[in-house]
């Protein structure tokens, strides 16, 4: 699993995504918490997808390490689950 930067722009006056260079496009907010916003996003082709952005800058330097283990933790669960499901 790799982590990669996300650039935030406009387009067609909805905020978009670029990630892994594909482009998502935010519907809405799904939910948002102390560490993270889940969005309502779609793709080019309008599948849609969540996408969660964490706010890892808001937290002391020392709780960095734990938290990106954490997300890539979680990151592994969901793509063995979306494996597994036609969802």
């Amino acid at each position: 699993l790799r982590l990669f930067p996300i650039v935030i722009s406009s387009f067609s006056d909805a905020p978009v995504f670029i990630v892994n260079k594909r482009l998502y496009r935010i519907l809405g907010i799904v939910g948002q918490g102390g560490e993270a916003t889940v969005y309502r996003c779609e793709d080019q082709s309008a599948t849609e997808y969540a996408v969660k952005v964490f706010s890892f800058t808001t937290f002391p330097a020392s709780q960095l390490s734990r938290r990106v283990r954490n997300f890539k933790k979680e990151a592994k669960i969901l793509q063995y689950l979306s494996r597994r499901s036609p969802h």
